[in-house]
């Protein structure tokens, strides 16, 4: 990630150089990275979630056409901000419907995944 753009999101002349520099030697795509889309603080990254962005983002389009002579397109990457959270342990709980054996109602259930082997898991289904 270039992290040149200023810390409300717009693009900068560092922006324009870093890309310039690129489109020079005329390749055929460029990837304009991590791009956010919503419109809260994300660092020194562009962002294209409002219309206030588009000026800046026009003048990247405009700066790469130029210096590759018309030969190089742009891709952009959006990136979007969400909260994180960790994956389960590896023995993780998931909540599934099925029969119980011995038990003709269904019901909620956990199913319980645990490695055994080399690609090999057991489940087990019990009531909670």
């Amino acid at each position: 990630m270039p992290w040149r753009a200023t810390e409300d999101g717009f693009v900068t002349d560092d922006n324009l150089d870093w890309y310039r520099r690129f489109a020079k030697g005329r390749p055929g795509v460029l990837v304009v990275e991590a791009t956010g889309v919503r419109d809260i603080p994300s660092g020194p990254l562009m962002r294209i979630g409002h219309d206030r962005f588009l000026p800046g983002l026009r003048k990247l389009v405009e700066t790469v056409r130029e210096a590759s002579e018309g030969q190089t397109k742009l891709l952009i990457q959006i990136i979007d901000f969400l909260s994180v959270r960790r994956r389960p342990e590896k023995e993780n709980t998931l909540r599934v419907s099925c029969k119980s054996p011995g038990n003709t109602a269904s019901g909620s259930v956990k199913l319980q995944t645990k490695r055994v082997g080399w690609r090999q898991s057991k489940r087990e289904c019990a009531s909670f």
